[in-house]
């Protein structure tokens, strides 16, 4: 006779819905993280992380890493992985920010899985269950101190954490998401620290980007401090060799601005292909944000 107090064995029918429910949820992940991906200008630890990505073998992006230093470094399998990823999707903002798509999807999934196999799993729930506000918020504020751009960290925190949480919610692992309360930040936060490129880290990026428009580029942003994306957007109607100058007006800002040319810039400029009037200066980077 059976035991009216066992358990009642899962049915094919339960098995299909819990498949469905992690399909659905990793897909809306993907979604929200592909919408999530920006194509703004690469920020200034993006732009290096894609020099070392440009090298021309493993050899040279160790070099150029270890030239860079800081953070880079403390990371070679992850610029290893970038670096392949480059040579496969090519530098564009979009294509290499979509590199953090296999991990965000990975970590959902196995995640998703853990829950699903360990549903009595009591530890793990209360340890999500005590996760608050407050310790998602000092997270984000620690990424703030690194420097890290607001893009970086609101796709950090509001997307994959959030992402995370939110799918244990919907399963019933608990009651909150504590990244419903977090506030995104702001571009335009002020504070945080940002360090200075030294003279040899310097050199190693315009040896990475020797003999490509990302030499210009990072000539041109040295001397201006404009921003990649209106350096991008130069056309040589805006370039006046002889009076040594560019005339340009910010994309941001609306301003117009006439700026010297530094004489490296210069001399890049002297060694490429001259066009006229609505030519741009960078043609493989031209129009890109």
């Amino acid at each position: 006779m059976d035991d009216p107090h066992a358990p009642a064995e899962q049915t094919a029918g339960d098995l299909t819905l819990s498949r469905a429910v992690i399909l659905a949820v990793l897909a809306a992940s993907l979604m929200v993280g592909a919408f999530a991906i920006s194509t703004q200008s690469y920020w200034i630890d993006e732009a290096t992380s894609l020099i070392v990505a440009m090298a021309p073998n493993p050899a040279e992006a160790w070099k150029y890493a270890q030239a860079v230093g800081g953070s880079t470094i403390q990371m070679p399998l992850y610029h290893l992985y970038l670096y392949t990823w480059h040579k496969v999707f090519g530098g564009g903002e979009w294509a290499m920010r979509a590199s953090n798509l296999p991990w965000f999807f990975l970590g959902q999934l196995a995640f998703l899985i853990l829950l699903r196999a360990r549903p009595g799993l009591a530890g793990a729930t209360a340890l999500l269950a005590a996760v608050s506000p407050t310790e998602i918020t000092a997270y984000r504020d620690e990424l703030q101190k690194r420097g890290l751009a607001a893009t970086t960290i609101n796709v950090n925190v509001g997307r994959t954490i959030n992402g995370a949480f939110e799918a244990a919610r919907k399963l019933g692992y608990i009651t909150v998401n504590p990244c419903a309360a977090v506030k995104p930040v702001r571009d335009n936060v002020r504070g945080a620290k940002k360090d200075i490129f030294r003279p040899e880290q310097i050199d190693a990026l315009l040896e990475a980007a020797k003999d490509t428009s990302w030499e210009g580029m990072i000539l041109c942003g040295l001397a201006t401090g404009l921003r990649l994306g209106d350096i991008a957007r130069l056309e040589w109607g805006q370039i006046d060799l002889r009076a040594g100058v560019l005339k340009l007006t910010a994309q941001k800002t609306g301003g117009t601005q006439t700026i010297p040319l530094h004489a490296n810039f210069q001399a890049w400029l002297k060694n490429q292909t001259r066009g006229i009037g609505k030519a741009p200066v960078f043609p493989d980077l031209h129009g890109k944000k």
